[in-house]
């Protein structure tokens, strides 16, 4: 993910979409790794094809939104 993420920036892309493996856990930690290599002007979009649950889902959104 982080050298695709590298890619794109560097044809230019101001937006990432990961689609994630959709284990809560390791998709939140993957995210934080994508924030801290492409920092805060990159918007980030993560896709987890409906694999969470609610409770999940809640979950990550609210760490997706404290990571920016």
């Amino acid at each position: 993910f982080q050298r695709e993420a590298e890619d794109w920036l560097e044809r230019g892309f101001r937006a990432i979409k990961l689609h994630v493996w959709g284990d809560a856990d390791r998709d939140i930690e993957l995210c934080r790794a994508i924030r801290k290599q492409v920092g805060p002007g990159i918007a980030l979009m993560v896709d987890a094809v409906g694999s969470y649950s609610l409770d999940d889902a809640l979950r990550v959104g609210r760490k997706l939104d404290e990571l920016g």
